[in-house]
């Protein structure tokens, strides 16, 4: 009797102190709340270390969300990328208008300066006009 009540007292503990130490490894949120939409994001607590994307896109006005997708508050890192936009490049021809366009941030009207996309998409580099074909 004492000898099982020993077993289980040591796999009690045991099992106590993979629990902590899985805990213990699990990364502390870091929270960021952007400015323009008010909702918290997570998206620092991995990314930390990247830097700025650009002065006029400053991370605490925008996050991280807003423009790239992604699951907010994710703390996994498949989960929190399933949903984002383009992949790493959410001004990628075929979600821009969703990443960029979103809020009428870079689409809009000609006379307003808001056409970016519009521009963009017919530019020389978004249609090769121009090119040589190959042989």
């Amino acid at each position: 009797m004492r000898r099982s009540l020993l077993a289980a007292s040591a796999l009690l503990l045991l099992a106590l102190l993979v629990i902590f130490w899985q805990e213990s490894r699990k990364p502390k949120p870091i929270a960021l709340t952007p400015v323009l939409t008010g909702q918290v994001e997570y998206c620092l607590t991995c990314h930390a270390d990247l830097p700025e994307i650009s002065r006029s896109h400053p991370v605490q006005t925008f996050g991280c969300v807003l423009c790239h997708g992604g699951e907010r508050l994710a703390l996994d890192a498949d989960l929190a990328h399933s949903t984002m936009r383009g992949g790493k490049n959410p001004s990628d021809f075929s979600v821009v208008e969703a990443s960029c366009g979103g809020d009428n941030c870079h689409s809009g009207a000609a006379a307003d300066y808001r056409d970016h996309i519009q521009r963009a998409a017919s530019s020389i580099q978004a249609t090769y006009a121009g090119a040589i074909a190959s042989l």
